[in-house]
Parts: C-alpha cells; structure tokens; sequence
C-alpha cells in the first residue's frame, strides 16, 4: 500500500525540500517543532519503514502515539508550501493567484483596484489562449464594471463571454474526440481486423476532422493532430503520422514548452521515434535537444526529469537494435538499468514493462539467455495482466525460446498451458501469432525426435505468406524480429549473427 505523504516526500526537489523547511520554520506554532523532525526522519529513511522511524522519533524524544495524525498534519503543511512555493511557477498558477486576490478585493468593495488586476490577469490569459480561465474572468469583469459600463459596453462584453464558451465547447468536442481514440489505441494498441477498423473510421468521419479549421483555438488545433496521428499509427502509415507529430512540436514555442512541459515531453518523445525511421538524419541531434528539456524550462519535477530519461535511452536503444548497434545497444542497456533503479518510484508500471522487455530482447540477441528469462519472468509474474498485453505475449515468446534454446523441455508442457490460458483470455491473437505459438506448440509434442530446419523452412514460408496477405499480422515485427530468428537456427548461427547479416524479411510500411 503506498504512503500518500512518503510519495510526496519523495516528489520533492530538492529547492522544494528548502522551501520547505523554510515556510514551516515561519509558520510554525509551539509545539509545532515535531512536524520539521518527522519530515527530517522520513527524508532520512527513503524507504516506507514505519518501525525504523517510529524507533528514530522515540530516540529524540518525540511521542509516537498519533503517528497517524501527525503524518496528515505534515501532508497538508507541505501541500500549503507547495502552494506558496510554486505560486508564480506556471501562468496558470498566476492567473489562478490573481483571481484569489480579486475575489478578496471584490468583498472588501475595493472594486478599481479588483478591476485593474482582472484586466492584468486577462491579459495574461489571453496571451497563452488559457480559454477556461478567461471564462472565469471575464465572468469576474462583469461582477465589478457590469453596472458601470455603457450599453454597447455590456453587449461587447456579453459577446466576449459567447466567444469565449464558443471555444470551450469546441475544445471539449476535440477532447472527447482524442480520448475516444486513445482509448481505441490503449484497448487495441495495433488494429487487428477490419471490423476494429470499421471503429477507427467512425471516429475519423466527424465534420470537425475535415480540416484544421475547425479547430478554434491552439489547443484544440494540438488535438486535431493528436486525433490524426493517432489514426495513422494504427493504420501503419508511418511518415503521415510523423507529418502530424512534427505539427504539433511546431506549435511549441518556448513560453508554450514552460507552461505545458509534461505535454512537450509525450509530444516530442512520439516525434522522435518516428524521426529515427522518416528523417534519421536528423535524429542525433533531436535526441540531444529531447535530453536537454530539463535545462529548457525554469523548473521541472523529479519525476518529469526522470521520464525524459528513461524515454531518452529506450528511443536511443531501439534506434541501435533498428541500425544492429548492438555494441552500443548493450552500453545504452546498461544507462538504462541505472536510470530505472534510481528512479523506479518516478516510472509507471507500463513503462516499466516496456522497458524490462527490451531488457530481455536484448540480451536473448546477446546470448544471455539467464538474464533474459530473468527479465521476461519479471513481466510476466510482477505486473498486471492488463498492463501492456502485447508486451506480455512477447515476454511470454521470449520465455519460450529460450526454454527450447536451453533444452529445458521438462518444464514446457507447464509454460505452454499457462501461455495458451493467457492467450485464450485475450481472444485478441493475430493469425501471425497463432502460428507461432502453435509451432512452439508442435515443437514441445515432437521432442526429443524433431529437426529444426524441417519445421523451421515451412514456418518461415507461411508466416511471410501471412505478412503479405493482411499487413495487421506484421505486428509481431514490431516486437521480435522473429524471421531473424528463424534463420538463425536454420543456418546454425547465433539470432545476433542473423540480425547482423539483415537476413530479414523487409518490415516496412506501405505508405498511403
């Protein structure tokens, strides 16, 4: 169970950390002293060990015996500080803090002075098209001047207040547009069939997809294109899809990118994977200005930083494993495990499983074939099996593979039962899927009397049929390089080796 107020803690920057305990040094009352010794011990601790602190605080003499409360008490002192510490952080935070002060001038009836800030702060809105906050203003400027402006005034300023819900409903159409095919995009991840896409198509039809102009303010200009490429990611139309990312990151510029930098990172991270394969000259040099994000903007959280990294090495990874730098690909393997065991508490569980299953890909193209089982093992037993299926399936392959390439055939009758159970509750498996998993099948009831270059030419030859058929069933390229692999045991030369000599079935894209 996660601690809300160590997970807080351990949010902090440090600068926060000072702040910290500077506004609780101003703030506190008698007795208050406990509180700055309890966020001492916890910062101390950087583990969720309720005994060992309990223990530190009766050291120094403090009571324990409402740990509890005075754990709520130092939640809510750091969220107030938080507050006040990041009051001016963002535009919203100040327009949001501009508001608080005219609601007080407002109630003291000191209205000129109210109104001089409104116009202060809906300048400052109006700059960073924040519609929901000028709404809210411009509600405000009709609570102090309504009364004091002339007819035509009021009628200008009723106008402003239409235009301004004008844009918020539309900027609410394209919202509900962009999650419905997110949602698409998480439930499915690749489109499988054509009944998946027949979804797809009606999301796409909407009048307000048919250009950009229907789209009335800069953010819902931003969806538009999110909306977009994602279409053309589950439609396999790679360079389309990199045209709408790289519209989005034109929007951007640098008073955009400190006011809204998670969303920058998500953007520019889908821009570069696909600049590796559209414009891969270009990407070392993006991949540099990726990592530097953190440097761009005044302040960013720990976590955020944490995020750019970790994106920054798996894009650099799976541009290595995509050229068969596989020098470099280990090296890069290793900044990635580093990144991911200081920072873990910052990584989500997806991104986690991702990351742990190209741990495993990489080191089954290594050889390694101890640590990759370790790693596919770590997907398969720790996350839920909901999080990243496609990932769970490959994870699962990987297992499989290397209890055949090990000769650890006592234990596949168990993993084979478990696979097809897990498989048969997705009811999701591409055809090219099915037929790898009922080769690995066959190969289980044949031992010890089977021939790989037997089984393995006949294996190739239909799943390059399938490829060709429906381009849905290429998903499998995406995440195992399974033709390599074939090879790699019909000429008897490590999956490495086959990679190297691009003995590959050609896995691009047709482009629309």
């Amino acid at each position: 169970m996660k601690d809300k107020l160590l997970a807080l803690i351990y949010a902090l920057n440090p600068s926060e950390v000072r702040y910290f305990k500077q506004f609780a040094s101003r703030t506190q009352q008698q007795g208050d002293k406990n509180y700055i010794h309890l966020f001492d011990e916890i910062v101390s601790l950087k583990k969720n060990d309720e005994s060992s602190l309990v223990k530190k605080l009766q050291e120094k003499g403090i009571k324990t015996d409402f740990l509890a409360a005075d754990k709520n008490y130092l939640y809510h002192q750091i969220l107030r500080s938080l507050q006040a510490y990041h009051a001016e952080s963002s535009v919203n935070s100040r327009v949001a803090n501009y508001l608080i002060q005219i609601d007080i001038l407002f109630h003291k009836s000191l209205y000129d002075t109210a109104y001089k800030l409104l116009l202060k702060a809906k300048k400052l809105a109006q700059s960073y098209h924040l519609v929901e906050q000028l709404l809210v203003l411009l509600q405000w400027e009709r609570k102090i001047s309504g009364m004091t402006l002339g007819e035509d005034e009021v009628l200008l300023l009723f106008e402003e207040i239409d235009q301004q819900i004008s844009l918020l409903h539309n900027l609410n159409d394209f919202n509900r547009l962009y999650y419905r095919i997110t949602f698409l995009r998480k439930k499915l991840f690749n489109l499988r069939n054509n009944d998946e896409l027949v979804k797809l198509q009606e999301i796409m039809q909407n009048p307000l997809l048919h250009d950009t102009e229907q789209a009335q303010s800069i953010f819902a200009k931003i969806r538009y294109y999110e909306i977009y490429a994602n279409y053309y990611y589950l439609t396999h139309q790679t360079v389309a899809e990199f045209n709408a990312n790289h519209s989005i990151i034109q929007m951007y510029n640098q008073d955009h990118i400190e006011e809204h930098t998670t969303d920058y990172v998500a953007h520019y991270s889908r821009y570069l994977r696909l600049l590796a394969a559209v414009k891969p000259e270009n990407f070392k040099e993006s991949l540099e200005h990726f990592k530097d994000i953190p440097k761009l903007v005044r302040k960013i959280s720990p976590r955020l930083a944490a995020q750019v990294a970790i994106l920054a090495v798996g894009i650099a990874i799976n541009h290595a494993i995509k050229y068969h730098d596989f020098e470099k690909t280990v090296y890069l393997l290793q900044e990635e495990q580093s990144i991911l065991e200081q920072h873990s508490h910052y990584i989500s569980d997806e991104q986690k499983t991702i990351t742990h299953y190209r741990f495993a890909y990489i080191c089954l193209i290594e050889g390694d074939y101890s640590s990759a089982i370790d790693y596919a093992n770590y997907i398969i037993n720790r996350f839920n099996e909901n999080i990243s299926p496609e990932i769970r399936f490959y994870a699962r392959l990987i297992q499989l593979i290397i209890h055949y390439e090990t000769n650890n055939f006592q234990i596949l009758p168990y993993i084979i039962r478990t696979a097809r159970e897990a498989f048969e509750k997705r009811k999701t498996l591409q055809h090219s899927e099915k037929i790898i998993l009922n080769f690995m099948i066959k190969l289980a009831h044949q031992y010890p009397n089977f021939d790989w270059r037997n089984l393995l030419i006949p294996l190739r030859h239909k799943l390059i049929q399938v490829f060709e058929v429906n381009h849905f069933n290429r998903i499998v390229l995406n995440y195992f390089d399974i033709i390599a692999w074939i090879d790699s045991k019909s000429a008897n030369i490590s999956f490495k080796e086959a990679l190297l000599q691009a003995r590959t079935y050609n896995n691009k894209d047709k482009e629309q």
